[in-house]
């Protein structure tokens, strides 16, 4: 872990040189936030969970922030944490932190971009140990200033799960497809 901090503290510090206005250079910093759907399931037994779970298909919000910088022209590589969560009193959430990328494609500023890393679920029974999870999404963005754009996007996450603490044995997965708003420093 320590040696993961190293290497992205380095990637920032490169990240920090000069940057030219209206372009996706140097340092990168975004924020999004936005409504959707879910779909949220478990497969098995834990103990003490009598009543606890339910599918959670409906409503979303999900929040996000990447912090990174350039790594190519138009190529930005990011780390990105996530949370989603119902629309409803269910409680489950899904939390997602892992490594991205993001491809602006000029000069009409729409991206693509993708995330892969570590899942992990918090419902009324605590939280899950780590599984995998992955986001694709892309959208557009608008320069509102020499480095600050808003835009919109569509994002599709996935996660999976499994066990907690060893109280027995379960398979969790949820899926979220939601339309972000966001603000970007670049």
């Amino acid at each position: 872990m320590k040696q993961f901090l190293i290497v992205i503290l380095a990637f920032l510090s490169i990240s920090l040189a000069k940057s030219y206005p209206y372009t996706h250079d140097g340092f990168f910093l975004n924020f999004a936030l936005g409504p959707g759907i879910q779909g949220f399931g478990y497969n098995g037994y834990v103990e003490g969970a009598d009543g606890h779970f339910s599918d959670a298909d409906g409503g979303s919000l999900e929040f996000e922030m990447k912090i990174g910088g350039r790594v190519l022209p138009y190529t930005v590589l990011h780390v990105t944490y996530a949370g989603i969560g119902p629309m409803s009193d269910n409680g489950e959430m899904m939390y997602l932190l892992g490594l991205g990328a993001t491809y602006y494609i000029r000069p009409y500023n729409f991206f693509v971009g993708g995330t892969l890393g570590s899942s992990q679920f918090s419902t009324g029974l605590g939280a899950s140990d780590y599984g995998f999870g992955f986001q694709i999404l892309g959208g557009k963005e608008w320069w509102v200033s020499e480095n600050w754009g808003i835009g919109t996007a569509l994002s599709l996450t996935y996660g999976t799960a499994s066990d907690y603490n060893g109280r027995g044995s379960v398979d969790l997965s949820a899926f979220s497809v939601n339309l972000l708003f966001s603000a970007t420093f670049n």
